[in-house]
């Protein structure tokens, strides 16, 4: 259901046990226009919460995006103070999205 999703989706995860919850944020973006608006909302939660963000980017569907991609970290940048991790995932892109979630103990993703 997720993966054919036409609109951004938000997904909230039980943190590990020592980890605060909203910690670590997972910005999952294709580099599209369409990403923006979660770009901006993940920016906004991270600098509220003081949450580290990730960003991943599926190696499959990456190249032609980076430029957004970059875009999107720097936005992250300027709103939290902080550059975001970039993580890089093989596969499909909802295989890729739940394996970095799980690599960087993502809370919301």
């Amino acid at each position: 259901l997720l993966h054919r999703s036409p609109v951004p989706v938000l997904v909230a995860r039980r943190p590990p046990d020592d980890t605060t919850f909203p910690a670590r944020i997972l910005l999952a973006s294709d580099g599209t226009p369409m990403s923006d608006a979660a770009a901006e909302l993940t920016a906004r939660l991270a600098a509220r919460h003081g949450a580290h963000v990730g960003i991943v980017g599926a190696v499959d569907h990456e190249a032609p995006f980076r430029p957004g991609l970059a875009e999107h970290a720097a936005q992250i940048k300027q709103t939290t103070g902080v550059a975001p991790t970039t993580l890089a995932a093989p596969g499909a892109p909802h295989h890729a999205v739940a394996a970095a979630a799980r690599e960087f103990g993502a809370a919301l993703s």
